[in-house]
C-alpha cells in the first residue's frame, strides 16, 4: 500500500510519474529531501503522497513566525528550511558554550551531551544516551497543489 522512495524532488517525481502512467497507485512517502519543488517534477501524480521535514516554518508560534520573517526580509533568495536548523546548530552550541563556562572542548562536549529542552526555533532538542538529537519530526502532504503540514510527531 505504500512505496518508501527516498531521493530528492526531480529523481522522486520522476518516478512516481513513471509509477503512476504504468497502474502503481500506491501512497509515496519520502523524507526531508523532498519538498514542494516536487510537484515540478512530478506534477499532479505526487498527489496524496507524504513526506517528512524537519520543521513547520508555517508553524503558529511566534518565535518561528519572527524568524522566518527576518530571514525571508534578509534572504529573499533562500531557502529558509535548511538555515533554520543552522540557526539551532549555532545557538546550541553557544548554549552548550555557556553551560560549560569553558572553551574546552571536552567540557563543550559534555555539556551538548547534557543538553534538555534546547528551545530550537525547528523544536525542543534533547540529547539522547548517545549524543543524538531528539526532537520532533513534521510530517506533510502534497494535496490541491501544494504540500501542507499535518502534524509534528515527538519521539
Amino acid at each position: 500500500d505504500i512505496i518508501f522512495l527516498p531521493g530528492y524532488d526531480r529523481a522522486s517525481g520522476f518516478i512516481i510519474k513513471q509509477a503512476r502512467k504504468i497502474g502503481i497507485s500506491s501512497t509515496f512517502i519520502g523524507g526531508d529531501a523532498w519538498s514542494d519543488s516536487l510537484y515540478q517534477y512530478g506534477d499532479k501524480a505526487v498527489e496524496g503522497s507524504y513526506y517528512t521535514g524537519h520543521w513547520n516554518i508555517n508553524s503558529e508560534e511566534i518565535k518561528v513566525q519572527d524568524y522566518v520573517k527576518g530571514y525571508k526580509n534578509d534572504y529573499p533568495d533562500n531557502e529558509v528550511v535548511f538555515f533554520g536548523l543552522i540557526h539551532d546548530a549555532f545557538f546550541l552550541l553557544a548554549d552548550a558554550v555557556k553551560r560549560a563556562q569553558s572553551l574546552e572542548r571536552a567540557k563543550i562536549r559534555e555539556a551538548l551531551a547534557n543538553t534538555i529542552d534546547f528551545p530550537g526555533i525547528t523544536g525542543n532538542i534533547t540529547m539522547d544516551k548517545n549524543r543524538d538529537p531528539v526532537k520532533p519530526v513534521a510530517i506533510f502532504k502534497f494535496e490541491n497543489g501544494a504540500s501542507t503540514f499535518i502534524r509534528a510527531i515527538f519521539p
